[in-house]
């Protein structure tokens, strides 16, 4: 007689059917959600766990995860005050994509409000648009690029109501502008650690040495 002959009827029978479970699969959608909620550090791990019924390790996973990919798409230097720029950026996750959409201050490259989509709906966009005007005010100029969610009816319309006074800019003379600003600013501007707090001009036309090179 082996051991499982000796345990109850009842007890082999919860053993069998919980060997035939099948592993639960959750969409990048859900994992997306997940992750925002733990952002926001309101809740506990273990709160969060409960409440999405995931192991609090994959919650803590996924906010990495999420913070990773973020944290990849701000960088740039200070521009024109009272001028706000919305970035859209798709992030790869492990099985899919979700776009972000963040409205940051042009002059102190701050984000000012964000989201996070699986489908490159208006909606979302319209909706962190809201929050940070709510926050903040409406800027002088705001800009974006000419995706089908900013060109959008349910977009645009934000602009043309009686209360905002700020400039939508879509214009290409802008685009070129903030880029030729940025890239000004990197190479002769802003001092990089990795070249001895030097900028990228000094080093390549030979105005300082960096050290060890001498």
């Amino acid at each position: 007689m082996n051991n499982d002959d000796m345990k109850p009827a009842s007890s082999r029978e919860s053993i069998a059917n919980t060997s035939k479970r099948t592993r639960r699969v959750l969409k990048d959608e859900f994992k997306a959600k997940v992750a925002l909620a733990a952002l926001r550090e309101d809740k506990t791990l273990g709160e969060l766990s409960s409440e999405y019924a995931v192991n609090s390790k994959m919650v803590s996973l996924w906010k990495q995860e999420l913070v990773r990919g973020a944290a990849k798409v701000f960088s740039g230097p200070k521009e024109e005050q009272n001028k706000i720029d919305e970035l859209e950026k798709k992030l790869r996750l492990k099985h899919g994509f979700v776009y972000l959409t963040a409205i940051i201050d042009w002059y102190s490259r701050r984000i000012l409000a964000w989201r996070l989509s699986n489908t490159l709906s208006s909606d979302f966009c319209v909706e962190v648009l809201q929050e940070a005007v709510a926050r903040y005010g409406w800027p002088e100029v705001f800009n974006t690029d000419q995706g089908c969610q900013y060109t959008s009816e349910n977009f645009t319309r934000e602009f043309e109501k009686e209360e905002c006074t700020a400039r939508l800019s879509m214009d290409v003379k802008e685009c070129f502008k903030g880029i030729k600003a940025y890239i000004d600013r990197y190479n002769d501007i802003r001092l990089h650690s990795s070249l001895d707090n030097k900028t990228p001009s000094d080093v390549y036309f030979g105005r300082v040495v960096l050290k060890g090179a001498a």
